[in-house]
């Protein structure tokens, strides 16, 4: 049996670039049911989607297609990672992000970014995401090129902190980066928390922090040439990125190593 492309669904992420996701999209169940009525089937690929019908059916088929009136999927990430470096834009319980084609722009493939309310659960993960195609107006052009509907994820973002433990009374240290997009200022760690529970541990040392001007987007490719330098002398050390999952935190320990 020929089939004919209803529509195509692309995910994007910056995370992940040319990488596979960490996510599944599966049809909702009344979705599922009745694409299974109709012969419709969904076509994995390596970056998303595509929903097919049988070619052999007439106009018929497309009218009575209709009845669908859209498609619905649900959104579940199959990590943890994908939580993490992801912007679910709601911190609302159990408000997902919706994507759908309802009122977008003409001029864009990428679909509208809502809320909407969806608690359902795949191999431990919580839905993030419920995803709309509506097939009315779809259907009135089927005889133009099928679209492709892109579903794009944002970044998440976050502050950098460096927390450095150090014996040097009387040293003053500044963080340097080659790239010039951000950077890092010496920060009041009186009422820190985390700079208290430092003091707490090494009552021997000192405790100081700094954090970046702006919020960082997560990303595969580290900020390079990240440096820790003493003001008055030559001394420096490379700076890791704060590791995923840790809140943009990093905590190092100075001693020996300035």
């Amino acid at each position: 049996m020929r089939y004919k492309e209803l529509f195509r669904i692309t995910i994007k992420h910056p995370y992940y670039e040319d990488q596979r996701m960490d996510i599944e999209i599966y049809p909702d169940s009344r979705t599922e049911r009745l694409m299974k009525s109709f012969n419709v089937i969904t076509k994995s690929g390596s970056s998303g989607f595509q929903v097919v019908a049988p070619v052999s059916y007439d106009d018929r088929f497309f009218q009575k297609l209709k009845q669908l009136k859209e498609c619905k999927f649900i959104i579940y990430p199959t990590k943890a990672a994908f939580i993490h470096v992801t912007d679910l834009k709601t911190d609302q319980k159990n408000e997902v992000l919706h994507f759908t084609n309802r009122g977008m722009s003409v001029e864009s493939s990428e679909l509208k970014i809502e809320s909407t309310i969806h608690q359902d659960t795949f191999k431990g993960f919580k839905s993030i995401g419920v995803l709309t195609v509506d097939l009315l107006n779809l259907l009135e052009t089927e005889n133009l090129q099928p679209p492709n509907y892109e579903v794009v994820f944002d970044n998440k973002t976050v502050v950098w902190k460096y927390y450095f433990i150090h014996n040097n009374e009387e040293a003053e240290f500044e963080i340097s980066s080659r790239e010039k997009e951000h950077s890092f200022a010496e920060i009041n760690i009186e009422n820190d928390s985390i700079a208290n529970t430092l003091k707490m541990k090494f009552p021997d040392s000192d405790v100081i922090g700094f954090q970046s001007d702006k919020s960082i987007p997560y990303s595969k490719r580290p900020l390079k040439d990240l440096k820790l330098s003493q003001k008055t002398n030559d001394h420096s050390i490379s700076l890791p990125n704060p590791e995923l999952g840790r809140q943009g935190i990093q905590i190092l320990n100075l001693n020996n190593k300035v």
